[in-house]
């Protein structure tokens, strides 16, 4: 078999092996730059300085969960805020599906969570987001969930903030810069 024959063969085997379920193609070279890089699961963002991340295990892939510790209030405990990475392997859903689906899934958790904000968004690459907002205004201070959520091959993703109503105003910041650094393939 000649040389050219047997590079043919070997293109089309490495083809036809990428075209196998959990087969993602290479990273983006601004995705290896992020802070946080897991290939695995096909994203890279840049969690807040100052915050610690650790790695998760689960059912639904929770990865890189950053912590920043709260100084506790006079006389009553604080809420740690919280920002997460949540890849789930997932085909045949639509961003609204996807968002109508995330947004069920953390009211089942906890009935007073409500919509204040649902509106479109791009990540860095141009890619299709939506943001969505959830308040809990009961509780000892009300909380606040950030969702960023958007779809790749075969898989969905959330980005997540959550904390307090009033330590927004001190992370909004570095939340926002997080959210704008996602990238996933």
């Amino acid at each position: 078999m000649n040389s050219a024959r047997r590079f043919s063969l070997a293109a089309l085997a490495a083809a036809a092996a990428c075209a196998l379920p959990g087969c993602r193609a290479d990273a983006p070279p601004e995705a290896a730059q992020r802070n946080v890089f897991r290939p695995a699961f096909g994203f890279g963002v840049d969690m807040p300085g100052g915050w610690t991340v650790r790695d998760l295990d689960g059912d639904v892939v929770l990865e890189a969960v950053a912590v920043r510790r709260a100084e506790p209030a006079a006389g009553r405990p604080r809420s740690t805020p919280v920002i997460q990475v949540l890849v789930i392997e997932r085909d045949a859903v639509t961003l609204e599906g996807w968002a109508d689906d995330a947004i069920a899934d953390a009211q089942n958790l906890d009935g007073a969570l409500a919509v204040v904000r649902r509106e479109p968004a791009r990540l860095a690459d141009g890619r299709a987001a939506l943001r969505v907002d959830l308040e809990n205004p009961r509780g000892v201070e009300p909380q606040i969930q950030r969702m960023l959520l958007t779809l790749g091959e075969g898989r969905a993703y959330a980005l997540l903030a959550t904390a307090a109503q009033s330590q927004w105003p001190g992370i909004e910041e570095a939340v926002a810069r997080c959210f704008g650094s996602l990238v996933i393939w």
